[in-house]
C-alpha cells in the first residue's frame, strides 16, 4: 500500500531509440474547431506493393539452445522499431536472392532483420511454424508486432506494425520492403486491396518485450499546499513514487528539482482522483488499488502531501468494475462528489459525496448516463463559467474533445446538448483540469503521446481552451 515519504527527484528516463523513429512523423497537436487531418492512403500503383518472392530461410537451431533462445526476451519494441527505420532510404532493391548486413533483401527478411532473427532470416510461412513467433489478434498489436500473410513466396508478405494512423484503427503507420524498395508509411488495415488483404493477420515476435514504463501517469490536480494555486500530484511509472507539483499560478507548475516525492508505490494504485472530501477545507486524494478494487481516502496535509499507509481509509469496494474517475460537485451541495463509468455496461454514474470522506455506492449511486465506453480521458471543472461541474471527454472513435455542460444537480448534458471543442485529442493522455494560470477560468493539463510533453491549454470561460498555436509547453518527458 503506499507510504507517504519525501526524497530528491531521480532522473527521468531518457527517451529510447522509439524517438529515432517518430522523428520520422510529427506528432499532431489537437486543434480547436479546426478539421482533423487524417493521414491518407493513396491508391498504390501496381509493383509498389506485397512481395515479389522469397528467399531460402535459416535453419532452426535444435534441441535445449533453441529453446532458451526463443524464450528469452531478445528485442525491445523500440529497438525492432529502430532496425527497421535503418533500412529507410538505402535505396535497397527488392531481391530474395540478395541480402544486406546478412538478411534477405526482401519482406520477410526485412522483418526478420528488425526482430533480430537468425540471419539471412525466416519467411512469411514459417515464422509460427518454426516457433519464432505466434498469432494475437487486432486489439494485441503493440509497436513491433507485424501483420503477415503466411502463404509461401511470392503469395506471402508481412509489414511491421508501428502504430495506429487513426482513432478508427482503419490505417496504420508500418514498415515493409515491396516491390518498390523499404517504405515507412501508412497502409490500410491489414493491407492494400488487390494483395490478398484478408489473408493478413497479426503476428508476435516470441523474443520481443515490452520497453520499460517511462514518464508520469494518474495526474490529477488541486490546492495541495494550501496556497491558493492548482498544483499536480502524479505517479512516476518508472518507480511507481508519487510526486507533488507545485502550480506557480501563472499556467506553469515546478518540475526538475523542485518537484516533491509524497509516497512510494503508488503503482499498485490507479484512478487517482483530487478533491475536499472530507470537507477540512484541504485537498485530498481517492485511488482504487489495483489488487482488490478496494476504493481509499488519503487524507491531504493542506502542505503539499497526503496520508499513507494506517491514514488512509477504505471507502469502497469493487471499483476496479469502474474507469475515469472525475471528482467535482456536481450535485451543488457544496460537497465533492465522483463521477465514474461502469466498464461492462458503458453506463455514466454520480456518487454522492458525504463530506466527511465518503461517497454514495450501492443504491445511492445515480446513472446520468448511457455509451460512455466510447469516451475517454475524462476531466471535471466549471468550463463555462456558470459555476456548475462540467465534463470534457475524448470520443474514441473521432479523438474529437467535447463539453458536456453539467446542471447542477447532478447531471450533466449528452446527445444534441453537448459541443464541440477540440479535435485530434486521441493523440493526448492525462488531461486534468483547473485554474492553473490564475485568471478565474478552468484550464486543461495534458501529455503529447508522441513527445512526452506537458502541455497548457487556457480556458475561454466560455467552455472552450485554447489549442493549436496557443497552447503553451510548460514540461518535458511526462
Amino acid at each position: 500500500m503506499p507510504i507517504v515519504g519525501i526524497a530528491r527527484r531521480s532522473t527521468l528516463a531518457v527517451l529510447t531509440a522509439t524517438a529515432a523513429v517518430l522523428a520520422t512523423t510529427a506528432a499532431t497537436a489537437p486543434a480547436v474547431n479546426a478539421a482533423p487531418v487524417p493521414a491518407s492512403v493513396s491508391p498504390q500503383p501496381r509493383g509498389d506493393y506485397g512481395s515479389a518472392g522469397q528467399g531460402a530461410v535459416a535453419p532452426m537451431p535444435q534441441g535445449a539452445a533453441a529453446k532458451a533462445r526463443l524464450a528469452a526476451p531478445a528485442m525491445k519494441r523500440s529497438e525492432a522499431l529502430a532496425r527497421a527505420q535503418s533500412w529507410v532510404g538505402k535505396g535497397l532493391p527488392y531481391n530474395m536472392d540478395g541480402s544486406y548486413q546478412g538478411y534477405r533483401t526482401d519482406c520477410s527478411g526485412f522483418v526478420s532483420m528488425a526482430w533480430g532473427i537468425a540471419k539471412p532470416g525466416q519467411a512469411t510461412n514459417t515464422f509460427v511454424p518454426n516457433g519464432v513467433a505466434h498469432w494475437i489478434t487486432k486489439a494485441e498489436l503493440k509497436p513491433g508486432d507485424a501483420l503477415n500473410n503466411p502463404n509461401p513466396g511470392k503469395y506471402g508478405h508481412i509489414t511491421l506494425f508501428e502504430k495506429w494512423a487513426d482513432s478508427s484503427q482503419s490505417s496504420y503507420w508500418g514498415y515493409e520492403f515491396s516491390w518498390s524498395g523499404v517504405h515507412h508509411r501508412v497502409i490500410p488495415y491489414p493491407y492494400f486491396n488487390g494483395s490478398n488483404p484478408e489473408a493478413f493477420k497479426p503476428l508476435r515476435f516470441n523474443g520481443i518485450e515490452d520497453d520499460a514504463l517511462v514518464g508520469m501517469t494518474n495526474l490529477t490536480s488541486a490546492d495541495f499546499d494550501g496556497d491558493g494555486k492548482t498544483d499536480v500530484v502524479a505517479v512516476e511509472q518508472e518507480s511507481g513514487k508519487l510526486f507533488f507539483y507545485a502550480g506557480d499560478g501563472k499556467g506553469s507548475i515546478g518540475g526538475g528539482s523542485t518537484r516533491k516525492e509524497i509516497g512510494t508505490n503508488w503503482d499498485s494504485m490507479q484512478d487517482l482522483v483530487a478533491g475536499d472530501f472530507d470537507g477540512d477545507g484541504k485537498a485530498d486524494l481517492l485511488a482504487v488499488e489495483r489488487s482488490t478494487g478496494k476504493l481509499f481516502l488519503y487524507p491531504g496535509d493542506g502542505k503539499g502531501g497526503v496520508g499513507g499507509a494506517s491514514t488512509r481509509k477504505e471507502i469502497g469496494t469493487n471499483w476496479d468494475s469502474m474507469h475515469d474517475l472525475v471528482a467535482g460537485d456536481f450535485n451543488g451541495d457544496g460537497k465533492t462528489d465522483v463521477v465514474a463509468v461502469e466498464q461492462e455496461t458503458g453506463k455514466l454514474f454520480l456518487y454522492p459525496g458525504d463530506g466527511k470522506g465518503g461517497i454514495g455506492g450501492g443504491g445511492n449511486r445515480k446513472e446520468i448516463g448511457t455509451n460512455w465506453n466510447t469516451m475517454q480521458s475524462l476531466a471535471a471543472g466549471d468550463f463555462n463559467g456558470d459555476k456548475k461541474t462540467d465534463l470534457f471527454a475524448v470520443e474514441k472513435g473521432t479523438g474529437k474533445l467535447f463539453l458536456y455542460p453539467g446542471d447542477g444537480k447532478g447531471g450533466i448534458g449528452g446527445g444534441s446538448t453537448r459541443k464541440e471543442v477540440g479535435t485530434n485529442w486521441d493523440s493526448m493522455r492525462g488531461l486534468t483540469a483547473g485554474d492553473f494560470d490564475g485568471d478565474g477560468k478552468t484550464d486543461l493539463l495534458a501529455i503529447e503521446n508522441d513527445t512526452q510533453k506537458l502541455f497548457f491549454y487556457g480556458g475561454d470561460g466560455k467552455g472552450g481552451i485554447g489549442g493549436g498555436s496557443t497552447r503553451k509547453e510548460i514540461g518535458t518527458n511526462w
